[in-house]
């Protein structure tokens, strides 16, 4: 017998109760990989190269639980725009904002919004043809290396 007085079996259903409320594992809130805006800068104002593909690679394999077709709907309305239009552009950060609003799978949604916060700040940083060129190469890696690492179909 507990030497509090309590009965035995009240003192396993309070262990119990200790054990279900701990978080599991797989309940923990995910960590993304920080992505610095002096690297988002780099990538969209000078095009770099080796960082375009460096970090399409992170971000795809981060956004992996992203829907392709989620990820190619926002790149469409991208790759349609034939000249920058920086009105066109602008208005393509709500629609993003919308789709993590629609979301209702607990496990994706809180990937579709780093998604939507790092491209939403990539696009804030567009201002000319050649950098909008840039940000379709960026996101047009981070497309094909979400393929590569199994994004879902």
């Amino acid at each position: 017998m507990p030497l509090d007085g309590q009965s035995l079996s009240q003192d396993r259903r309070n262990n119990m109760h200790r054990q279900v409320n701990r978080r599991s594992p797989d309940r923990r809130e995910q960590e993304f990989i920080p992505f610095p805006n002096d690297v988002k800068e780099k990538i969209i104002r000078d095009g770099d190269g080796t960082l375009i593909n460096s970090w399409g690679e992170k971000l795809g394999k981060q956004y992996k639980d992203i829907s392709t077709s989620r990820i190619r709907k926002f790149f469409g309305g991208i790759e349609l725009m034939i000249e920058f239009d920086i009105n066109s552009l602008q208005l393509l950060r709500p629609q993003l904002a919308y789709v993590v609003g629609k979301e209702s799978n607990k496990k994706v949604k809180p990937v579709l919004k780093d998604f939507r916060d790092q491209v939403d700040s990539c696009i804030g940083l567009v201002k000319d043809q050649q950098e909008f060129e840039n940000l379709k190469k960026f996101l047009e890696s981070i497309i094909a290396y979400h393929r590569y690492y199994g994004g879902r179909e």
